[in-house]
């Protein structure tokens, strides 16, 4: 069985303390506890949290405006045979973002995904998802 815990934004859900968030981190894979978790600004979160979401299995980022934010993205966005600087971080193009994953225990380099505009073109992303008139 598994318990999945989903949080659209995480600095909210956390409040002042990082507690929960570090044991569903730290222990909670042993009770079957799946997180997915996502925040806008990542400069608001306490700073054990912050290590703790950015070091996830998989890693998402748009584009950050803060330098020290991109920074701290792009170090845990680095790996595998790749390097990822804060410069990459606050240069994606709109609708692009930097992902970072695990498969079979080892860190897989950094790419780009481009997002559609999903807002921007409802009919044909409802088109594309088979619900267009």
């Amino acid at each position: 069985r598994r318990v999945s815990v989903v949080s659209d934004e995480l600095a909210v859900q956390a409040g002042y303390s990082d507690k929960v968030f570090s044991w569903f981190y730290d222990q909670g894979r042993a009770f079957g506890v799946w997180l997915l978790l996502a925040t806008q600004r990542p400069g608001q979160l306490p700073d054990r949290l912050r290590e703790v979401f950015l070091t996830m299995g998989t890693l998402v980022s748009y584009r950050q405006n803060n330098p020290d934010v991109a920074a701290s993205v792009a170090k845990h966005l680095s790996g595998g045979d790749g390097e990822v600087s804060a410069g990459d971080v606050m240069g994606l193009p709109r609708w692009s973002a930097l992902v970072r994953t695990n498969f079979d225990d080892a860190r897989l380099s950094a790419f780009v995904l481009k997002v559609a505009d999903f807002a921007g073109d409802k009919p044909g992303t409802l088109s594309r998802w088979g619900m267009g008139r």
